[in-house]
């Protein structure tokens, strides 16, 4: 029986969809939200220089997989890596956050400054919940939860930091 088991859940986790990111940031928004619901790959990981960095033969083959890519959208490895990573995986859909001007030092900008104003415009976690509800919309209930129990973590951390400073 445990084998059998075994054999279903490594038969689950082939049919998985696989998100890709670029940076280590978005993987833990992304690992919060769908849980393990989707795998996530990043491109750049932690200590690599996200202006100039340059995958390496097993990620592209491993974006291949992906269904999504999460892209930050200005920075150097996506405008020169972009348009190879899509024609390696020309069925993946990618998406990346207008009207913001992110930065590989992205995590300073996810603290929402109310619950109000999250609902008044597109914030970025916001954008990354509805990708994955996209991909995924039999899993859209377990993304919002969540989604919500990151911003409360969020707002819960950010609390103690401003109070450590005071």
């Amino acid at each position: 029986a445990a084998k059998a088991t075994s054999k279903r859940l490594a038969w689950l986790k082939v049919m998985q969809a696989t998100v890709t990111v670029t940076i280590p940031p978005y993987q833990y928004f992304v690992d919060k939200i769908a849980g393990d619901k989707v795998d996530v790959n990043v491109m750049v990981s932690n200590g690599n220089n996200p202006e100039t960095y340059e995958p390496y033969a097993q990620q592209m083959m491993e974006l291949s997989k992906s269904a999504l890519y999460l892209k930050v959208g200005s920075i150097g490895f996506e405008q020169t890596w972009m348009k190879k990573l899509q024609d390696n995986a020309p069925d993946m859909s990618d998406r990346y956050f207008r009207g913001h001007q992110a930065s590989p030092n992205t995590w300073r900008q996810y603290r929402p400054t109310c619950m109000d104003e999250l609902q008044k415009r597109p914030h970025h976690l916001q954008q990354h919940l509805q990708a994955l509800c996209q991909l995924e919309p039999e899993n859209k209930t377990f993304f919002q939860k969540n989604y919500q129990q990151l911003l409360c973590s969020i707002d819960r951390q950010d609390s103690i930091i401003r109070k450590s400073f005071k």
